[in-house]
């Protein structure tokens, strides 16, 4: 008898469908299901397929521990993208180190880390694009 290989996004999807309406992250005064985690990394996982991230693609998460975290990194798992924490504590210097030995085409960054991942776009770095989790900032997606 042949047996299913268990994958993180398999892992989520029985969740989901067991548990669509429990809370699946609670954040503060934020509480997100499962459906509604799975309708947002959806949302995200669409947005980054049309900036051309697919298997293989790395995708930067610059920001602090959120629900937006998880959201991010089951997009990028959907897509079969490579996940590129960057840690917030590190040195400018480093994360662009970071960003350019990775190979990472995207950033989803907090507000903390959003001028870094900024810095690192343009002929001066490896992103092309960057998401915030944030308030909207000019010349950024949110």
């Amino acid at each position: 008898m042949a047996t299913q290989a268990l994958t993180l996004r398999a892992l989520f999807t029985g969740k989901l469908g067991r548990f669509g309406d429990r809370p699946a992250v609670v954040h503060g005064a934020a509480t997100v299901t499962y459906r509604d985690l799975d309708c947002q990394m959806g949302r995200l996982a669409r947005c980054l397929a049309s900036f051309g991230i697919g298997p293989g693609d790395g995708v930067a998460l610059m920001m602090s521990n959120r629900a937006e975290f998880l959201i991010a990194d089951q997009a990028i798992i959907a897509l079969g993208a490579i996940k590129v924490p960057v840690n917030h504590m590190l040195a400018d210097t480093e994360i662009k180190f970071i960003l350019s030995d990775s190979g990472a085409k995207v950033a989803i960054a907090d507000a903390g880390l959003l001028a870094a991942a900024l810095s690192a776009t343009g002929r001066d770095g490896p992103l092309r694009h960057v998401i915030t989790v944030d308030e909207p900032t000019a010349g950024v997606i949110s």
